[in-house]
């Protein structure tokens, strides 16, 4: 929605064609008014909101790792051994496709059934034995 200072027009379907910060830190936009109403360029408050896909495989901020060969989720397997069955930490790593400072949309080799670790205790290496806690 585009609020004109001048005369208070408040108008829909308002398509933004660019954004560039100026150096005072302020936005200059320009965009492209469908209206009979507006005719003359100046100040103006402009309110959006962002809209963003719906994405198959959403995961906490938090359970997403950066390392040097990229990001990646560390999933907990169950490993059958002489002493029973052992869950332990592997890496598997993912693309980062967007986050909103809370969750991350990633592609890679996990389901909506793996168990991923979102938060540890301490540092986690692939292949250490792990123990889960719930809260």
């Amino acid at each position: 929605m585009l609020e004109m200072m001048q005369g208070n027009v408040l108008l829909d379907g308002v398509k933004i064609s660019e954004v560039a910060e100026g150096e005072d830190g302020m936005y200059r936009v320009t965009a492209k008014v469908d209206s009979d109403s507006v005719y003359q360029t100046g100040s103006a408050v402009l309110s959006f909101t962002e809209s963003s896909k719906k994405y198959p495989k959403c995961i906490p901020l938090s359970a997403l790792y950066s390392g040097n060969s990229g990001y990646y989720v560390i999933e907990i397997k169950e490993d059958e051994t002489v002493l029973g069955a052992q869950l332990i930490a592997e890496y598997v790593p993912v693309t980062l496709i967007e986050n909103n400072g809370e969750y991350a949309a990633v592609e890679g080799e996990i389901s909506e059934y793996s168990k991923i670790v979102v938060s540890a205790s301490k540092t986690i290496k692939e292949g250490d034995r792990v123990r889960i806690i719930e809260e």
